[in-house]
């Protein structure tokens, strides 16, 4: 398309003026139909208005089914704002199972509420055990943290057999320690 803004019509011939007004008419009509912040919706026909209009209110229903950009729930039909609050009260759902995202527990039903709960126990618990990600060991039941204790103590034993920087000899116990060098055992 041929950006003729900076063009003097004045000197046009008159099948070229036709053709810089319908390259302006269309890059009008394309700035509307993708970023509205350009557009001039009074240059627009009424059928390409029409088309507009729809263009904006499914970009609104696809921005409140995913969550991204901005929503406004008030140009919903009933059945789209039914399936968007569906939809907001899964993902919602997703961000406290899966601690990824803002999670507001007070949108959750009280069964959702104690699963999400759990897994969340379950994903701090593999964490402490791993020593991999965010551990609160004040979230751990004394079996729990007993568990993660030997865990970390094994893990301990062998970065310190491997002989890798991790390895702090102060953990270890008498067997894991070669009495006569100090070091840990093969």
């Amino acid at each position: 398309m041929v950006d003729y803004s900076d063009c003097n019509r004045s000197i046009l011939a008159p099948a070229e003026l036709k053709e810089a007004q319908d390259s302006a008419h269309r890059q009008n009509l394309l700035s509307c139909e993708t970023t509205t912040d350009f557009c001039n919706k009074a240059l627009l026909t009424p059928a390409e208005t029409q088309d507009v209009a729809g263009i904006i209110s499914l970009q609104n229903l696809a921005n409140c089914e995913t969550g991204s950009g901005i929503c406004n729930h008030s140009a919903l039909s009933p059945a789209q704002l039914s399936e968007v609050k569906s939809l907001e009260h899964e993902r919602n759902l997703l961000a406290c199972e899966t601690g990824q995202g803002e999670c507001d527990k007070s949108l959750l039903t009280p069964t959702e509420a104690k699963q999400a709960a759990v897994i969340a126990h379950q994903r701090n618990f593999i964490a402490c055990k791993s020593g991999e990600g965010y551990c609160d060991t004040s979230q751990l039941s004394p079996s729990e943290a007993k568990q993660i204790a030997d865990t970390a103590r094994q893990r301990n034993a062998l970065a310190c057999e491997a002989g890798d920087a991790s390895c702090d000899p102060s953990l270890l116990n008498a067997k894991q320690v070669q009495p006569t060098t100090g070091q840990p055992a093969s």
